[in-house]
């Protein structure tokens, strides 16, 4: 592909590269040498040297204590416990009596199946909550299902399946 638009090639000496590539390793090991001199020259390294202290005006930053977590006390085994788990127990599970209720009741829309009909939206609190296609289908999964394919497509996509 040759042209008049064809930018001439540069070319570079072998030594130009060379040294490029050497500029960064030889930095690299001036520092090391600087370093291991001011080591060496403070006698820091020698037997029997003090540690190096911090200067008084210096700033010194402290880490945190540990924190640990606070402990918990459980009561003690008894009538009083056992009362206890059981009031716990019973608001848990009327929690998840409520909610499932109020599953079943949001599925449930208007309680009417029209297979052959068109999706409706009657529920003015739920405008976006298909109300004429509740057929109480539902797969091994315990997943609510439609017969139509498109239906079925969006509530699989609806409930993560």
């Amino acid at each position: 592909m040759g042209g008049r638009h064809r930018a001439p090639r540069v070319r570079r000496s072998p030594a130009r590269r060379a040294a490029r590539a050497a500029v960064p390793v030889v930095a690299a090991v001036a520092a090391v040498v600087a370093v291991v001199a001011l080591v060496a020259g403070s006698d820091l390294l020698a037997p029997g040297a003090p540690p190096p202290t911090i200067a008084a005006g210096a700033a010194v930053v402290a880490a945190p204590p540990p924190r640990t977590a606070p402990v918990l006390e459980l009561p003690e085994s008894g009538p009083a416990a056992t009362a206890a788990a059981d009031a716990a127990r019973a608001v848990a599970e009327r929690a998840e009596r409520d909610q499932q209720a109020e599953q079943n009741q949001r599925g449930r829309g208007t309680g009417t199946c029209d297979l052959t009909g068109p999706a409706r939206f009657d529920d003015p609190e739920r405008p976006h909550e298909i109300t004429n296609k509740d057929c109480g289908y539902v797969d091994a999964q315990g997943r609510e299902r439609s017969l139509d394919p498109w239906l079925d497509g969006q509530l699989l996509a609806a409930q993560g399946g």
